[in-house]
């Protein structure tokens, strides 16, 4: 999310969409893909050797025409704040996500409807509808961040699966188990054999 930041901070900055060309991350897209993609809305390249934002010289050239007055009100509530703004244009399914992603990944549980509700200043009957309309909804939503980053856990290899259970709200392993073969067709443990089989023959394939 840094770099998301970064990108979001430059567009607020220059008062118009500043995007970079390319993102370089260095780790596997894994269920990330399709989420930093859309966020970015650029090139995203995974496994590289670095992060990286790669921008044309005429992006960087955009005068900034922010005044000094308006950065303490926007200090207040940094980050979050600009990037909703920012994301104005994206509809509410991208709105609702990035705030739960932010949320997951600050190691919170996942906002609840009316929290989301209340972030978007909208009622919870009018965010379900606007969701409706993008032929998604909040429990889907939620289940696609939650998959995402419990995806990412397991790859991390730092939690074992009750910490990560607990982290992502569950009561126990046993209900997160449930939950990751719901949205995977697998369990956790088949995930991290498969990705670690898939790590070993990339590694075989290098050294040749």
């Amino acid at each position: 999310m840094g770099l998301l930041f970064h990108v979001t901070l430059l567009s607020w900055l220059s008062g118009q969409e500043v995007a970079p060309d390319t993102i370089a991350l260095a780790y596997p897209r894994m269920g990330l893909g399709r989420v930093v993609e859309q966020l970015f809305r650029a090139t995203v390249i995974f496994q590289s050797e670095e992060n990286a934002l790669v921008y044309r010289q005429a992006a960087l050239a955009a005068p900034i025409v922010r005044r000094p007055a308006e950065i303490d009100a926007v200090l207040e509530g940094f980050p979050y704040n600009i990037m909703l703004d920012a994301s104005q244009d994206r509809g509410h399914a991208t709105k609702v996500k990035t705030l739960m992603d932010l949320a997951v990944r600050a190691g919170g549980h996942c906002p609840c409807e009316g929290d989301i509700a209340a972030s978007l200043t909208v009622s919870q009957a009018t965010l379900r509808r606007r969701l409706r309309g993008q032929n998604t909804s909040y429990r889907e939503l939620r289940a696609l961040t939650l998959k995402e980053e419990a995806e990412r856990l397991l790859h991390d290899g730092k939690l074992g699966l009750s910490m990560i259970a607990q982290r992502l709200g569950f009561s126990d392993d046993r209900a997160f188990r449930r939950a990751f073969k719901q949205w995977t067709g697998i369990s956790p443990s088949a995930a991290v054999s498969r990705r670690s089989f898939a790590k070993r023959v990339e590694l075989r394939a290098c050294r040749r």
